[in-house]
């Protein structure tokens, strides 16, 4: 089922083209992720906060905009983007707990790489000299590409400093990232006519990660997108 909504979302796009008309541009921008603790497992929110910090990544791919029939204001906004996340774990141990655990500091980051299409209904706001405001909200879905996982240590004791570095492992195992990530999408847009700015908000539902414990994570995306319109309003007429 999951294998084939990238087709649906190309023929959602072709359908669209032979009956009206599309424009198609290219984005990118920086973006910042993290993974929320999923209820269970032995640790809580509380226990993990001042450790967790975010991933600065990428994302960039194309993206269509389909002005739906029904109404002028709302368009369908679909596409395909490569898309960086994961998150950085960092803990520097107190004397007093060093000592006990032999751990000074324990570094943990995760590097995890997506293919991901967005499904979102953007309602066109209002329009301000060559300037078009849009909200859109919906849904997104991401297939894992690759990734890997660094761990670095620091012995109290010997303060001996080890690093290891291993590629991710797929699968619902621990140490595992699953194949397929989804999630609701927010989005909002400034439209100045040869380019777009955007800021979204990507809230992952399924289990993207397990760690060794046995602990589960959800995505948490956020980011800032500039696109250039390749093509405006493309139109194709209706064969009759």
């Amino acid at each position: 089922m999951k294998s084939r909504i990238p087709a649906f979302l190309l023929s959602l796009l072709i359908t669209s083209a032979v009956n009206g008309q599309f424009r198609l541009s290219a984005t990118a921008g920086p973006q910042w992720s993290n993974l929320k603790l999923m209820p269970g497992g032995g640790y809580s929110e509380q226990d993990l906060q001042g450790y967790i910090q975010k991933r600065t990544a990428l994302h960039i791919g194309l993206e269509a905009d389909i002005p739906l029939e029904f109404s002028e204001k709302f368009s369908l906004v679909t596409g395909l983007s490569f898309s960086g996340k994961g998150r950085k774990f960092n803990r520097i141990n107190p004397e007093e707990v060093a000592s006990v655990t032999d751990t000074l500091i324990a570094r943990s980051d995760l590097y995890t790489n997506y293919m991901q299409f967005p499904l979102l209904l953007t309602y066109h706001l209002k329009r301000i000299g060559n300037k078009t405001f849009t909200v859109g909200g919906g849904a997104y879905g991401a297939f894992f590409l690759n990734g890997k996982s660094v761990s670095e240590t620091r012995l109290f004791s010997t303060n001996k400093y080890t690093r290891e570095e291993m590629g991710m492992t797929v699968g619902k195992g621990v140490n595992s990232v699953r194949t397929f990530d989804g999630g609701l999408s927010a989005r909002v847009t400034m439209d100045a006519g040869k380019f777009k700015i955007s800021a979204f908000y990507l809230h992952g539902l399924t289990k993207a990660y397990t760690n060794g414990n046995g602990n589960g994570y959800r995505q948490r995306t956020a980011g800032i997108s500039i696109g250039i319109w390749l093509m405006n309003e493309v139109k194709i007429g209706r064969a009759h």
